[in-house]
Protein backbone atom coordinates (compact mmCIF):
# COMPACT_ATOMS: atom_id res chain seq x y z
CA UNK A 1 0.00 0.00 0.00
CA UNK A 2 2.95 2.29 1.14
CA UNK A 3 4.80 1.60 -2.36
CA UNK A 4 1.44 2.08 -4.15
CA UNK A 5 0.62 5.63 -2.09
CA UNK A 6 4.18 6.26 -3.26
CA UNK A 7 3.99 6.10 -6.80
CA UNK A 8 0.35 8.00 -7.21
CA UNK A 9 2.59 10.96 -5.35
CA UNK A 10 5.01 10.98 -7.61
CA UNK A 11 2.54 10.79 -11.04
CA UNK A 12 0.60 13.36 -9.42
CA UNK A 13 3.77 15.66 -8.52
CA UNK A 14 5.15 14.96 -12.17
CA UNK A 15 1.51 16.25 -14.00
CA UNK A 16 1.87 19.65 -11.65
CA UNK A 17 5.39 20.19 -11.83
CA UNK A 18 5.53 18.31 -16.11
CA UNK A 19 7.97 16.46 -15.47
CA UNK A 20 9.35 13.21 -16.02
CA UNK A 21 9.00 10.21 -14.24
CA UNK A 22 12.49 7.98 -14.24
CA UNK A 23 12.45 3.93 -13.90
CA UNK A 24 13.71 4.81 -9.90
CA UNK A 25 11.00 6.80 -9.00
CA UNK A 26 12.98 10.29 -9.06
CA UNK A 27 11.73 13.09 -11.41
CA UNK A 28 14.05 14.86 -14.16
CA UNK A 29 13.23 18.30 -15.31
CA UNK A 30 11.81 18.67 -18.96
CA UNK A 31 12.73 22.56 -19.33
CA UNK A 32 15.53 21.88 -21.53
CA UNK A 33 16.17 25.39 -21.68
CA UNK A 34 16.99 25.78 -17.92
CA UNK A 35 18.82 22.53 -17.03
CA UNK A 36 20.69 22.01 -20.68
CA UNK A 37 20.31 18.74 -21.07
CA UNK A 38 17.64 17.44 -24.06
CA UNK A 39 14.99 15.07 -21.81
CA UNK A 40 15.66 12.34 -23.90
CA UNK A 41 16.04 8.83 -22.26
CA UNK A 42 16.38 5.47 -23.42
CA UNK A 43 15.68 2.65 -21.01
CA UNK A 44 17.80 -0.98 -22.14
CA UNK A 45 16.63 -4.36 -20.19
CA UNK A 46 15.91 -7.53 -20.96
CA UNK A 47 12.00 -8.84 -21.16
CA UNK A 48 10.13 -8.76 -18.45
CA UNK A 49 12.71 -6.25 -16.40
CA UNK A 50 10.22 -3.80 -15.93
CA UNK A 51 10.96 -1.61 -18.86
CA UNK A 52 7.45 -0.77 -20.48
CA UNK A 53 6.27 -1.18 -16.41
CA UNK A 54 8.56 1.63 -14.67
CA UNK A 55 9.48 4.33 -17.41
CA UNK A 56 6.37 4.12 -19.44
CA UNK A 57 3.17 3.39 -17.76
CA UNK A 58 3.89 6.42 -14.53
CA UNK A 59 5.05 9.13 -17.49
CA UNK A 60 1.14 7.64 -19.36
CA UNK A 61 -0.37 8.62 -16.19
CA UNK A 62 1.50 11.91 -15.54
CA UNK A 63 -0.87 12.90 -18.19
CA UNK A 64 0.46 16.37 -18.94
CA UNK A 65 2.08 16.82 -22.50
CA UNK A 66 0.90 15.27 -26.03
CA UNK A 67 1.78 11.93 -26.44
CA UNK A 68 2.65 9.37 -29.64
CA UNK A 69 3.25 5.90 -28.01
CA UNK A 70 3.99 2.94 -29.91
CA UNK A 71 1.90 0.24 -27.97
CA UNK A 72 3.17 -3.62 -28.68
CA UNK A 73 0.49 -5.82 -28.94
CA UNK A 74 -1.74 -3.08 -27.84
CA UNK A 75 -2.21 -3.59 -24.38
CA UNK A 76 -1.41 0.13 -23.36
CA UNK A 77 -4.54 1.33 -25.02
CA UNK A 78 -6.70 -0.99 -23.66
CA UNK A 79 -5.10 -0.33 -20.32
CA UNK A 80 -5.14 3.77 -20.71
CA UNK A 81 -6.83 4.84 -23.92
CA UNK A 82 -10.24 5.45 -21.66
CA UNK A 83 -7.95 6.80 -18.54
CA UNK A 84 -6.15 9.65 -21.04
CA UNK A 85 -9.84 10.06 -22.47
CA UNK A 86 -10.84 10.63 -19.18
CA UNK A 87 -7.92 13.17 -18.25
CA UNK A 88 -9.63 15.26 -21.45
CA UNK A 89 -7.29 13.85 -24.36
CA UNK A 90 -7.96 13.36 -27.92
CA UNK A 91 -7.20 9.92 -28.15
CA UNK A 92 -6.26 8.37 -31.66
CA UNK A 93 -5.84 4.32 -31.58
CA UNK A 94 -3.32 3.67 -34.73
CA UNK A 95 -3.98 -0.33 -34.90
CA UNK A 96 -1.93 -1.98 -37.05
CA UNK A 97 -2.26 -5.78 -35.75
CA UNK A 98 -6.17 -5.39 -36.25
CA UNK A 99 -6.14 -2.37 -39.29
CA UNK A 100 -10.61 -3.00 -40.03
CA UNK A 101 -10.73 -1.79 -36.17
CA UNK A 102 -8.22 1.13 -36.25
CA UNK A 103 -8.60 4.59 -36.92
CA UNK A 104 -7.45 6.10 -40.29
CA UNK A 105 -4.16 7.24 -41.65
CA UNK A 106 -3.94 8.36 -45.08
CA UNK A 107 0.43 9.26 -45.12
CA UNK A 108 -0.66 11.18 -48.56
CA UNK A 109 -2.70 13.80 -46.93
CA UNK A 110 0.61 15.01 -45.33
CA UNK A 111 2.48 15.23 -48.76
CA UNK A 112 1.94 18.43 -50.20
CA UNK A 113 4.77 19.24 -52.55
CA UNK A 114 7.90 18.04 -54.74
CA UNK A 115 9.83 17.88 -51.38
CA UNK A 116 7.90 15.96 -49.63
CA UNK A 117 6.66 13.63 -52.46
CA UNK A 118 10.86 12.20 -52.52
CA UNK A 119 11.05 11.60 -48.68
CA UNK A 120 7.55 9.88 -48.73
CA UNK A 121 8.88 7.09 -51.66
CA UNK A 122 12.24 7.08 -50.02
CA UNK A 123 10.26 5.77 -46.84
CA UNK A 124 7.50 3.70 -48.05
CA UNK A 125 10.54 2.10 -50.11
CA UNK A 126 13.29 1.89 -47.35
CA UNK A 127 10.99 2.13 -44.20
CA UNK A 128 10.80 -1.49 -43.41
CA UNK A 129 12.77 -3.43 -41.02
CA UNK A 130 14.65 -5.66 -43.79
CA UNK A 131 17.96 -7.58 -43.21
CA UNK A 132 18.42 -6.64 -47.30
CA UNK A 133 20.33 -4.10 -47.13
CA UNK A 134 22.99 -5.50 -44.67
CA UNK A 135 23.62 -8.36 -47.08
CA UNK A 136 26.89 -8.54 -49.54
CA UNK A 137 24.30 -9.93 -52.44
CA UNK A 138 22.06 -6.78 -51.96
CA UNK A 139 21.96 -4.63 -54.73
CA UNK A 140 20.36 -0.86 -54.20
CA UNK A 141 19.38 -0.70 -57.65
CA UNK A 142 15.78 -2.46 -57.39
CA UNK A 143 14.98 -0.26 -54.32
CA UNK A 144 16.15 2.94 -56.01
CA UNK A 145 14.34 2.16 -59.17
CA UNK A 146 11.47 1.42 -56.95
CA UNK A 147 11.51 4.72 -55.34
CA UNK A 148 11.80 6.37 -58.71
CA UNK A 149 8.76 5.00 -59.74
CA UNK A 150 6.72 5.98 -56.59
CA UNK A 151 7.94 9.36 -56.87
CA UNK A 152 6.46 9.35 -60.46
CA UNK A 153 3.31 7.89 -58.99
CA UNK A 154 2.86 9.99 -56.21
CA UNK A 155 3.81 13.18 -57.94
CA UNK A 156 1.07 11.95 -60.80
CA UNK A 157 -1.53 11.95 -58.05
CA UNK A 158 -0.71 15.37 -56.97
CA UNK A 159 -1.23 16.87 -60.09
CA UNK A 160 -4.14 15.32 -60.87
CA UNK A 161 -6.58 14.62 -58.15
CA UNK A 162 -7.11 18.37 -57.53
CA UNK A 163 -9.28 18.79 -53.97
CA UNK A 164 -9.27 15.43 -53.73
CA UNK A 165 -6.78 13.67 -51.25
CA UNK A 166 -5.22 11.07 -53.28
CA UNK A 167 -4.53 7.41 -51.47
CA UNK A 168 -1.98 4.12 -51.44
CA UNK A 169 -5.20 2.23 -53.30
CA UNK A 170 -4.78 4.67 -55.96
CA UNK A 171 -0.94 4.26 -56.53
CA UNK A 172 -2.03 0.32 -56.75
CA UNK A 173 -4.35 1.07 -59.31
CA UNK A 174 -1.56 3.10 -61.75
CA UNK A 175 0.62 0.39 -61.18
CA UNK A 176 -1.81 -2.24 -62.95
CA UNK A 177 -1.88 0.37 -65.90
CA UNK A 178 2.16 -0.68 -66.45
CA UNK A 179 2.17 -3.91 -68.55
CA UNK A 180 6.08 -4.90 -69.49
CA UNK A 181 5.16 -6.85 -72.43
CA UNK A 182 2.98 -3.96 -73.73
CA UNK A 183 6.09 -1.99 -73.49
CA UNK A 184 8.09 -4.54 -75.50
CA UNK A 185 5.57 -5.07 -78.14
CA UNK A 186 4.39 -1.34 -78.81
CA UNK A 187 7.22 0.46 -76.97
CA UNK A 188 4.21 1.95 -74.70
CA UNK A 189 1.66 0.80 -71.96
CA UNK A 190 -1.59 2.44 -70.95
CA UNK A 191 0.24 4.54 -68.08
CA UNK A 192 2.79 6.23 -70.63
CA UNK A 193 -0.63 7.26 -72.46
CA UNK A 194 -2.23 8.79 -68.93
CA UNK A 195 1.02 10.30 -68.76
CA UNK A 196 1.53 11.85 -71.75
CA UNK A 197 -2.14 13.29 -72.15
CA UNK A 198 -1.64 14.57 -68.33
CA UNK A 199 1.60 16.63 -69.45
CA UNK A 200 0.26 18.21 -72.53
CA UNK A 201 -2.60 19.52 -70.03
CA UNK A 202 -0.32 20.04 -67.77
CA UNK A 203 1.79 22.35 -70.53
CA UNK A 204 -1.04 24.16 -71.52
CA UNK A 205 -1.93 25.26 -68.00
CA UNK A 206 1.31 26.22 -66.33
CA UNK A 207 3.50 26.44 -69.26
CA UNK A 208 6.24 23.87 -67.99
CA UNK A 209 6.83 20.48 -68.11
CA UNK A 210 4.80 18.25 -65.35
CA UNK A 211 7.12 16.80 -62.50
CA UNK A 212 5.45 13.73 -62.26
CA UNK A 213 5.99 13.13 -66.34
CA UNK A 214 9.37 13.98 -65.96
CA UNK A 215 9.95 11.70 -63.33
CA UNK A 216 8.04 9.27 -65.38
CA UNK A 217 10.47 9.50 -67.93
CA UNK A 218 14.00 9.08 -65.69
CA UNK A 219 12.22 5.45 -64.93
CA UNK A 220 11.24 4.96 -68.43
CA UNK A 221 15.07 4.93 -69.17
CA UNK A 222 14.85 1.24 -68.05
CA UNK A 223 14.68 -2.04 -70.38
CA UNK A 224 11.41 -3.39 -70.58
CA UNK A 225 13.00 -6.88 -68.76
CA UNK A 226 14.31 -4.60 -66.24
CA UNK A 227 11.34 -2.90 -65.66
CA UNK A 228 9.46 -5.76 -65.23
CA UNK A 229 11.82 -6.69 -62.08
CA UNK A 230 11.16 -3.46 -60.73
CA UNK A 231 7.53 -3.54 -60.88
CA UNK A 232 7.13 -6.85 -59.28
CA UNK A 233 9.53 -5.46 -56.46
CA UNK A 234 6.47 -2.83 -56.48
CA UNK A 235 3.57 -5.25 -56.09
CA UNK A 236 5.57 -7.21 -53.54
CA UNK A 237 5.55 -3.51 -51.82
CA UNK A 238 2.17 -2.53 -52.22
CA UNK A 239 0.41 -6.04 -51.54
CA UNK A 240 0.85 -5.81 -47.73
CA UNK A 241 -1.54 -2.87 -48.38
CA UNK A 242 -4.04 -4.46 -50.59
CA UNK A 243 -6.33 -6.03 -48.09
CA UNK A 244 -9.54 -4.89 -46.44
CA UNK A 245 -8.08 -3.78 -43.53
CA UNK A 246 -5.20 -2.10 -44.64
CA UNK A 247 -7.73 -0.25 -47.13
CA UNK A 248 -9.72 0.63 -44.28
CA UNK A 249 -6.58 2.21 -42.17
CA UNK A 250 -5.36 4.00 -45.15
CA UNK A 251 -8.14 5.08 -47.06
CA UNK A 252 -9.05 7.45 -44.70
CA UNK A 253 -7.37 10.08 -42.60
CA UNK A 254 -8.50 10.80 -39.01
CA UNK A 255 -5.41 12.11 -37.88
CA UNK A 256 -4.44 15.80 -37.45
CA UNK A 257 -0.81 15.95 -36.69
CA UNK A 258 -0.45 19.69 -36.24
CA UNK A 259 -3.15 19.33 -33.89
CA UNK A 260 -1.17 17.09 -31.74
CA UNK A 261 1.07 19.89 -30.61
CA UNK A 262 -1.83 22.37 -30.85
CA UNK A 263 -4.30 20.13 -28.15
CA UNK A 264 -3.58 17.53 -25.65
CA UNK A 265 -3.47 14.41 -28.07
CA UNK A 266 -2.48 11.00 -27.31
CA UNK A 267 -1.82 8.45 -30.42
CA UNK A 268 -1.03 4.99 -29.43
CA UNK A 269 0.20 3.39 -32.39
CA UNK A 270 -0.57 -0.46 -32.12
CA UNK A 271 2.03 -2.71 -33.59
CA UNK A 272 2.67 -6.50 -33.57
CA UNK A 273 5.93 -7.78 -31.33
CA UNK A 274 5.89 -10.87 -34.33
CA UNK A 275 4.63 -9.72 -37.11
CA UNK A 276 7.03 -6.83 -38.86
CA UNK A 277 5.63 -6.84 -42.32
CA UNK A 278 3.94 -3.46 -41.53
CA UNK A 279 6.67 -1.71 -39.95
CA UNK A 280 6.60 0.54 -43.29
CA UNK A 281 3.55 2.00 -41.79
CA UNK A 282 4.04 2.55 -38.13
CA UNK A 283 8.04 4.04 -39.32
CA UNK A 284 5.81 6.28 -42.12
CA UNK A 285 3.84 7.61 -39.24
CA UNK A 286 6.75 8.15 -36.62
CA UNK A 287 8.86 10.01 -39.77
CA UNK A 288 5.87 12.07 -40.48
CA UNK A 289 4.89 12.74 -37.00
CA UNK A 290 8.42 14.21 -36.44
CA UNK A 291 8.29 16.60 -39.36
CA UNK A 292 5.05 17.63 -39.40
CA UNK A 293 5.54 18.54 -36.06
CA UNK A 294 8.83 20.42 -36.21
CA UNK A 295 7.31 22.37 -39.13
CA UNK A 296 4.61 23.42 -36.86
CA UNK A 297 6.40 24.36 -34.30
CA UNK A 298 8.58 26.83 -36.32
CA UNK A 299 5.78 28.56 -37.52
CA UNK A 300 5.43 29.95 -34.13
CA UNK A 301 7.25 32.98 -32.95
CA UNK A 302 9.34 31.34 -29.99
CA UNK A 303 9.52 28.03 -32.60
CA UNK A 304 7.88 25.62 -29.81
CA UNK A 305 4.53 23.74 -30.30
CA UNK A 306 1.86 25.58 -27.95
CA UNK A 307 1.31 21.87 -26.25
CA UNK A 308 4.66 20.10 -26.58
CA UNK A 309 5.20 16.11 -27.66
CA UNK A 310 6.64 12.99 -26.24
CA UNK A 311 6.87 9.98 -28.24
CA UNK A 312 7.03 6.88 -26.07
CA UNK A 313 8.36 4.10 -28.15
CA UNK A 314 8.70 0.89 -25.97
CA UNK A 315 10.12 -1.98 -28.22
CA UNK A 316 11.62 0.70 -30.33
CA UNK A 317 14.88 -1.13 -31.37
Amino acid sequence: MNESKKLLDTIMQAHNTQQMILPDGSLSSLNSISTRINGNAIYLGPSGGGKTRSGMIPNILAAFWSYVISDPKGTLYKSYGRYLRQCGYNVIHLDLIHPERSDGYNPLAFVKTSDDVLTFAHQLVHGGNSPKSSSSSYDPFWDNSAELMTIALTAFLLETNGNTTPKIEDMIKLTRLINAQQIEDENTCDLDKKMEAHNQQYRRIHGRESWAYSQWQKFRMAPPKTMNTILVCMTVLFNMFDTDGMRNLLGRNDIDLTRIGKEKTAVFVETSDTDRSKDVISNLFYSQAMTVLCDTANSFPDNRLPVPVRFMLDDFG
